[in-house]
């Protein structure tokens, strides 16, 4: 966490004159941002943390805003830190929870909103709440209350004595996501079929693979990463299975054993002006999803203790929301193997042909028109029928016959005081503001001759 990035942040408020941000001790062994902010004009804390929640990363979200007349200077006149105030609960009256769930969803509340109390009545959006973070309390509820909660309901009902309303033991609680006996061939699951039938359609092809390069620098243990390369691939199932068909052309699950999958590390010499040319090469790379593990790690050694990892991974095995745990046994292993030992990881409790075998059992047979898969197929049947597709837009080139994937990211910025005004608006309705801006461009391509039955497409982490 760095105290500096958040100040630069909350100082960009159009109210806010001073701001220091110090870590303080948290929860267990954890530290938590606190700021103490001078105003020139009147500003709710909660509007500050809001504020910095729109323009920071989960982990360095202030905790707390603590509004001050004045900080306090050592004699030398610098702030001194030690002498900044404990942040106090609001002492506004907050109502005790009057039910056991009422409590036990207030708790959830302050623990996924990494606060250290949440009234039974305080607003979740209101908090620094966001989509993703409603999924996680929604997941947290399923865990600790065995109840299956619609995310709408945390839309809906944006306080804990209005969620714990809505609570009802006759929610059907999904199975539990556990090991179980496999069968001599593990169906892939939805997202894999889905990746199958387009190699089958396409053949081999680099438009799937999320690639991940990394400039090293200094003393590297090429052996050690290597090493690490092989730990991960025997760690995760996903990394070293095969999508392969049996005689009747059915597609199944062939997880490899480690010595199987051999996963390498060659290390190529290139210089400097060929490193361009090197990644795209291999980031582009087209897997066999039938013969080949979907991920390639290559080593890139420009000059003596100058180095590019090139880590690629197909989406049949990986997405975004895989990069940090990747990452971070990737680290752990490195600098287990540089000392010399195995890294100490703790068993996985599933791997993913148990998460194929759950969603199985979870949306149940295809042919049966009262299973969740054939209601839930019916629903988007009827939700995406006679959908335009594609939509068409009076734009300054024709659409080609084939997709050519030359695609680009075009960034912008959005002011500050608009984007202000814009958080406000979603607040005031109880939505994200990825909600808002959804709805501005949903506008905007209507105006641009759309029509009124606009699809827009967005990433889900698929993790309900």
């Amino acid at each position: 966490m760095e105290p500096a990035e958040v100040e630069a942040v909350l100082v960009s408020h159009p109210a806010v004159e001073q701001v220091v941000v110090v870590a303080r001790a948290g929860r267990g062994d954890g530290l938590r941002l606190v700021a103490y902010v001078i105003a020139s004009t009147p500003v709710e804390p909660g509007e500050l943390e809001v504020f910095a929640a729109g323009r920071l990363p989960e982990l360095m979200w202030p905790s707390a805003v603590v509004l001050l007349d004045s900080l306090p200077l050592t004699s030398s006149g610098k702030v001194d830190r030690r002498a900044l105030p404990d942040p106090r609960i609001d002492s506004r009256e907050c109502r005790a929870p009057r039910t056991p769930q009422e409590e036990a969803v207030t708790r959830l509340f302050a623990e996924v909103l990494g606060l250290e109390r949440v009234g039974v009545d305080d607003r979740f959006f209101d908090l620094g709440g966001d989509s993703l973070l409603s999924m996680r309390l929604v997941g947290r509820i399923r865990t600790e209350l065995g109840i299956e909660v619609p995310i709408r309901s945390i839309f809906d009902g944006s306080t804990p004595a209005e969620v714990a309303s809505r609570l009802s033991p006759q929610l059907r609680l999904r199975p539990a996501l556990r090991p179980e006996k496999r069968p001599s061939r593990v169906p892939l699951s939805y997202a894999q079929r889905r990746l199958w039938f387009i190699h089958r359609y396409e053949g081999p092809s680099g438009k799937y693979n999320i690639p991940a390069v990394l400039r090293l620098d200094g003393d590297l243990d090429e052996s050690a990463m290597r090493s690490a390369i092989r730990d991960v691939v025997e760690r995760h199932e996903s990394l070293r299975t095969l999508l392969v068909e049996d005689e009747f052309g059915d597609p199944y699950q062939h997880v490899l054993s480690i010595e199987e999958a051999n996963p390498e590390l060659p290390v190529r010499v290139v210089g400097s002006a060929e490193t361009g040319a090197a990644v795209t090469e291999l980031v582009t790379y087209g897997f066999d999803l039938n013969t080949e593990i979907p991920i390639r790690a290559t080593l890139l050694r420009h000059a003596p203790h100058q180095y590019s990892l090139v880590v690629v991974i197909h989406h049949v095995a990986g997405d975004g929301g895989s990069a940090a745990p990747l990452a971070r046994d990737l680290i752990d292993s490195y600098t287990a193997r540089r000392e010399g030992r195995a890294p100490q990881w703790r068993a996985l409790p599933v791997q993913y042909p148990d998460y194929t075998l759950w969603q199985r059992r979870l949306l149940g047979d295809e042919a049966d028109l009262d299973s969740v898969f054939a209601r839930q197929f019916r629903y988007w049947q009827a939700k995406l029928d006679n959908l335009p597709v594609p939509i068409t837009l009076p734009t300054d080139r024709p659409r080609p016959a084939e997709a050519s994937y030359r695609g680009d990211t075009v960034p912008f910025t959005v002011e500050g005081e608009l984007l202000t005004r814009l958080e406000r608006v979603a607040h005031k309705h109880d939505t994200t503001l990825s909600m808002v801006m959804q709805s501005a461009l949903a506008v905007l391509l209507s105006r641009l001759g759309a029509g009124e039955d606009v699809a827009i497409g967005g990433p889900i982490a698929g993790r309900a």
